[in-house]
């Protein structure tokens, strides 16, 4: 197929052997079922840190941003009455603490969690696929030598791509295990120190050491969970009902404006059937970008901000009432 093709000039096999790549190549990363939509919906909107940073939220030992500041956490405040001073020395502990956790998973899905498609491209992720022109032509020609036509020819090349994804994704899983968890867990070990040397306070030094042993089983589980989103799976999402879909992408718009205090109520009637899984990635920049981020930004100034869901079932049609 190549060699009937490639009859114009010297480097002709050369020449369509990279186009015939790069649109396969093209289609197998940024189509809609493309790996491209498959990574972005692990770090985009947030979700990465998400996931490395909810049991720290919850266990009160990470602080949210506003603008470019920590903003103090009101917990062990008030929890344990706190002097000025013991205040002062928590904060700039869990500040700094903060700070190197959201640096480290910041430079981890820049350097690590990102595709790379020509030598030109500033993107440094190990989603490399920037292949030596003639070690293409020659794979190429392997391929198109045990073929009988385009359909098996174009498979050939997938599972050539699925070959170069394969080796990706484990050197992904171990920068998770050998690099991501190490350094986590080292600024763990870091705020623990800065923990033990607030004195004064036998009840709060206990319970501060009880959430950092909490943080560190919590984060090994969670760890173990992102490692596993970088295998090789038959399917990529799983199938949905609207109203966990609405509260996932809440939650993750909420991460985005945190210095408003949201609160959201739901009273849905259960769709009987869920939404097919092709339609997450669509469904959620819809609830995302167009829906939830704007109820966030322009909605009346109260504190907290009430959102009202709700929905009733008229006709075999399922009607949702938003306020």
């Amino acid at each position: 197929m190549i060699d009937d093709i490639a009859t114009y000039s010297n480097n002709a096999i050369e020449e369509v052997a990279l186009q015939i790549f790069n649109v396969i190549r093209l289609a197998f990363l940024k189509s809609r079922f493309g790996l491209g939509t498959y990574l972005s919906t692990r770090i985009r909107h947030g979700v990465f840190e998400g996931e490395l940073r909810s049991d720290l939220e919850r266990l009160n030992l990470i602080l949210s941003q506003s603008g470019q500041q920590y903003m103090p956490s009101d917990y062990w405040r008030v929890e344990y009455s706190l002097d000025s001073e013991m205040r002062k020395n928590l904060y700039n502990a869990q500040a700094k603490f903060s700070d190197n956790i959201d640096t480290l998973i910041s430079s981890f899905k820049d350097s690590v969690i990102q595709i790379r498609v020509d030598e030109y491209d500033e993107k440094k992720g190990e989603f490399d696929y920037t292949i030596d022109t003639k070690e293409l032509c020659d794979r190429l020609m392997e391929i198109e030598s045990k073929t009988h036509d385009r359909e098996s020819f174009c498979k050939g090349v997938i599972a050539y791509l699925w070959e170069i994804t394969e080796a990706r994704l484990e050197i992904t899983r171990a920068r998770i295990s050998k690099e991501l968890k190490p350094g986590i867990f080292n600024h763990l070990q870091t705020l623990e120190q800065c923990f033990d040397s607030l004195s004064g306070h036998d009840t709060l030094s206990a319970d501060l050491k009880t959430a950092i042993n909490n943080a560190r089983a919590a984060l090994t589980n969670k760890l173990t969970k992102v490692e596993n989103w970088f295998y090789r799976q038959e399917t990529k999402f799983e199938e949905f009902d609207i109203e966990s879909h609405i509260r996932m992408t809440m939650e993750q718009a909420a991460r985005y404006y945190q210095d408003i205090p949201v609160r959201m109520d739901m009273n849905t009637v259960s769709l009987p059937t869920q939404i097919r899984s092709e339609y997450s990635s669509s469904m959620f920049d819809l609830f995302f970008y167009i829906f939830l981020t704007n109820m966030l930004r322009y909605s009346k100034n109260t504190n907290p901000r009430i959102f009202q869901i709700s929905s009733q079932m008229m006709d075999e049609d399922i009607i949702k009432k938003y306020r």
